[in-house]
């Protein structure tokens, strides 16, 4: 099965944004994504991408979890979504955290990807 999301993209955009590294410098943080059944985590040291991968091991820590039915992923992640389809909570996505700082800014590049 293909990966839903494009990893290396995703991370490259991230830490190429000159603003979004201005705003999260000081954040940190592991986020879990989930797509159907299939796991994806995102390592964030000092607002860098560190890692960016697809798959568990069960034990993968993480402060943020974003998950949801691969179907409103990609109804939410269009240019210009549908009402209710514009925000995690709208979109009915468990959305667990323990700090969301900077998670809009890392949503946003994943945008337009899928």
């Amino acid at each position: 099965m293909e990966a839903f999301f494009d990893l290396e993209d995703i991370k490259n955009r991230i830490n190429n944004d000159k603003e979004y590294q201005l705003v999260s410098r000081f954040w940190s943080a592991n986020i879990r994504f989930k797509v159907e059944d299939e796991f994806y985590f995102m390592e964030i040291a000092e607002g860098k991408v560190q890692k960016f991968y697809r798959g568990t091991s069960g034990f993968d820590p993480y402060d943020i979890h974003i998950g949801g039915p691969k179907d409103v992923w990609l109804k939410m992640m269009v240019e210009t979504p549908k009402p209710f389809y514009h925000d995690w909570f709208a979109t009915s996505f468990l959305l667990a955290t323990n700090a969301v700082l900077a998670i809009e800014s890392v949503t946003k590049k994943i945008k337009g990807m899928i």
